[in-house]
């Protein structure tokens, strides 16, 4: 099993933290890797800018997190890279000291100019997996859609995809998503596929319905009713007891944790940790899934088991 997954034994939440870009975003930060610092998540995952864009601060923070002593899975993306700077910059983030590689297609700067676009069409994270197995020791997670890519022509081609870039990796990270039964139909659906490999669901937890709407646009994910009713009454605290409750549903079907993608806010990111730490303890154990999706009540492994056997 992944050494990134056997963490959540540990805890039962990793956490996504971004490159600052502001001074405003760096005091965030600084204040987030605190709470890591403190709380320690089972892993902490850096974001990679369109098209290498923010590759000197992305590596800079990979090297920060390091030092704080939290293992990093490092975002890494296709598009706008040949496979020789994929390479070089695989051999970096191992030198750095992660732990894994993210491997993602990446989408084009929103002003990418005709020359590069020969560097995004076509191109597939399935190509920075296969390169990431034949020249590192990294762990290779890739990004799972619940509800299917926003560039995909038909739900069934993207789940074929999907499968097969699960199938040869370590393990999987979804898209944030707002309804339990996007997660459970994913992971069944790719089991039906042959990808059995641990699917870690990814939670965000909005601040505002519009940024709620903006972003679900943006992902092509549907919000739920309950989540959008809370919002629209200005409930920030009710908004984070709905991805709290979603958390706790996703362990218990089965995830081996949750990932949350902090947006680097210290706040929610430390009450979120808390939350599931007072719900599964540590080396706590939970029921997990069996292979078809449907409740296997007599298995109760420690937790960090993954959703789905290899």
């Amino acid at each position: 099993m992944s050494s990134l997954v056997e963490r959540y034994r540990a805890c039962p939440c990793s956490v996504e933290l971004w490159p600052a870009r502001t001074s405003e975003q760096a005091r965030r930060l600084d204040e987030t890797l605190e709470v890591l610092r403190d709380l320690a998540p089972a892993f902490v995952s850096v974001t990679y800018g369109a098209f290498g864009s923010s590759r000197a601060e992305s590596l800079e923070l990979v090297a920060r997190v390091r030092e704080v002593g939290l293992p990093v899975l490092a975002h890494l993306a296709v598009a706008g890279h040949s496979l020789e700077e994929l390479d070089a910059l695989l051999a970096r983030i191992g030198a750095l000291g992660a732990a894994g590689v993210l491997a993602l297609r990446g989408d084009p700067p929103l002003e990418a100019d005709e020359p590069a676009q020969h560097l995004f069409q076509g191109r597939h994270a399935l190509e920075l997996v296969e390169l990431a197995r034949r020249r590192t020791c990294l762990e290779v997670a890739v990004a799972l859609h619940p509800q299917g890519h926003p560039d995909s022509v038909s739900l069934e081609e993207d789940l074929v995809h999907q499968a097969t870039k699960l199938a040869a990796s370590d393990f999987g990270v979804t898209q944030f998503f707002f309804e339990l039964a996007a997660y459970e139909s994913l992971v069944a659906a790719l089991a039906r596929r042959g990808a059995r490999r641990p699917v870690i669901p990814g939670l965000l937890v909005p601040r505002s319905l519009r940024q709620l709407e903006r972003m679900g646009e943006m992902a092509r994910v549907r919000p739920s009713e309950r989540l959008v009713r809370v919002l629209s009454d200005g409930d920030g605290a009710g908004a984070r007891e709905v991805i709290l409750e979603l958390a706790l549903g996703a362990l218990r079907e089965g995830a081996p944790g949750v990932h949350l993608f902090s947006m680097n806010q210290p706040g929610v990111t430390a009450w979120l940790l808390e939350q599931l730490a007072a719900h599964y303890p540590r080396g706590s154990s939970f029921t997990q899934s069996s292979c078809d999706g449907k409740s296997a009540v007599t298995t109760t492994p420690a937790r960090g088991s993954p959703v789905l056997p290899d």
